[in-house]
């Protein structure tokens, strides 16, 4: 809601999100994933999420996990197993007070492995999937 919007204003305004999504939407992408940054990207794209938990803290978060009823690492490995084509992350290390540091772990093996920085907005990095060798 608002509240979340002006938490995220400092970092990624509506410029950043406006420009993220005018990207993807430019690469036409097959599947979009949004991390750990705004989920508004998947309406901006036209592209649907590859999970019901579209709002990050639904799986990065240490709390909102139990409230959703779902198991973090299990989902995002779910949905890294599907390779989606980009990935939209914030640009800013996560809090580990507030962080499920096993879901960035996960991330950012996948990252390493299958994906490249692609694009860079304030505050959103995108990642590209690399073609399979």
């Amino acid at each position: 809601g608002l509240a979340a919007w002006h938490a995220f204003a400092p970092f990624t305004g509506p410029d950043s999100v406006r420009a993220a999504a005018r990207l993807i939407r430019a690469a036409a992408p097959r599947s979009l994933y949004v991390f750990d940054s705004q989920p508004i990207l998947y309406a901006l794209t036209g592209r649907t999420p590859p999970t019901r938990f579209v709002l990050p803290s639904e799986l990065t978060g240490r709390t909102l996990p139990g409230v959703a009823r779902v198991n973090p690492a299990q989902e995002v490995a779910r949905i890294l197993a599907q390779r989606p084509q980009i990935i939209a992350t914030h640009s800013w290390p996560p809090d580990p007070a507030t962080t499920n540091p096993d879901v960035y772990t996960e991330l950012h093996a996948a990252l390493a492995a299958h994906y490249r920085l692609w694009a860079h907005v304030p505050g959103i990095n995108l990642f590209l999937l690399r073609p399979s060798p």
